[in-house]
């Protein structure tokens, strides 16, 4: 037999020591024992996690050979089902169709049992989407994602023992969305919207709404509130329009071959909208809206023109 080297008598000595000294102090050997433990899942939850969660963003949201995404920073605490995707962008091989700085969502866990998906706040800042609608299908694509609906998706929503919707806080923040055509685009800016008490399984509540929005060269503001899931939907909004310009917005409906019509509209008016019965639903305004500056010309020959220097209304419409 081979006489042992240093180094293994060395190691064998240690261990011996090592186990003497556990047995004479096994609190110390359990305490070592579980910041070892706290260590492994900290460098699991801290290093692995996001780059796990990362790589799976990236795949759940490419497609072979049609998106490019790239996100730098990917979290979620299973404790407090807290998820935050930073920095988050998504090309196509034509353009770039979304920026995100920042997604923020906080889930309630326990509401999955009752097969309902309740987000209990999210917060949405510096994003920046593309819709894009298809000029011989007619389909619209949002951040290169094709929306598609089927007959019976109204009706499976509201049927018995389906998954419900419901978000306690929506938060948008310093964001735009650009909505193109094949030969025509308008930016919208949400310089802020918040959202809250929007709920599928509690038809009784209002939601609220405050919006303010930048769009067409003009300023519009929303707030009210209004019941989206009662058998009776009533909505009540306050709305402010200033300086918006039409030709931006009528391009849309209007061929520009055929007519050309520009102006600006002003607005401060309260919108009330009640369905008691549904076969008569009821709009009242009440408040200001003007028309500056509107011009138009039909393209044809010979080409009318108009200009009218204001339209105004004010008082109670129902």
């Amino acid at each position: 037999m081979s006489k042992p080297s240093w180094n293994e008598k060395t190691g064998s000595s240690l261990m011996n020591a090592l186990r003497k000294f556990f047995s004479k102090y096994p609190l110390v050997y359990y305490t070592g024992l579980t910041i070892t433990s706290l260590a492994i899942v900290a460098l699991f939850l801290f290093v692995l996690w996001p780059f796990v969660l990362g790589q799976a963003v990236r795949l759940a949201l490419a497609e072979p050979d049609m998106r490019d995404v790239q996100v730098a920073r990917v979290t979620f605490n299973p404790l407090t089902a807290q998820l935050r995707v930073r920095e988050l962008r998504i090309d196509t091989p034509r353009q770039e169709v979304l920026r995100a700085g920042l997604i923020a969502v906080d889930l309630d866990f326990l509401a999955l049992r009752h097969r309902r998906i309740h987000i209990e706040a999210a917060t949405l800042q510096d994003i920046w989407v593309q819709a894009v609608e298809q000029g011989v299908s007619g389909a619209t694509e949002i951040a290169g994602f094709a929306l598609t609906q089927s007959d019976g998706d109204a009706a499976e929503a509201s049927a018995p023992g389906k998954w419900r919707f419901g978000v306690d806080r929506l938060d948008i923040q310093n964001s735009a969305v650009i909505y193109a055509q094949p030969d025509r685009e308008t930016p919208l800016r949400i310089a802020h919207l918040e959202l809250q008490n929007l709920t599928q399984w509690d038809s009784e509540q209002s939601a609220q709404l405050r919006l303010s929005l930048e769009v067409s060269d003009g300023e519009f503001a929303a707030q009210g509130n209004f019941d989206a899931f009662s058998q009776a939907p009533n909505a009540t909004f306050n709305l402010q329009l200033a300086g918006i310009r039409l030709s931006p917005l009528l391009q849309f409906a209007v061929p520009r071959e055929s007519a050309r019509i520009d102006g600006a509209l002003d607005a401060d008016l309260k919108l009330v909208f009640e369905a008691r019965d549904a076969s008569a639903p009821r709009l009242n305004a009440q408040g200001t809206l003007a028309l500056t500056g509107l011009e138009g010309e039909i393209v044809m020959t010979p080409a009318p023109q108009f200009k009218i220097a204001t339209i105004g209304w004010e008082g109670d419409a129902a």
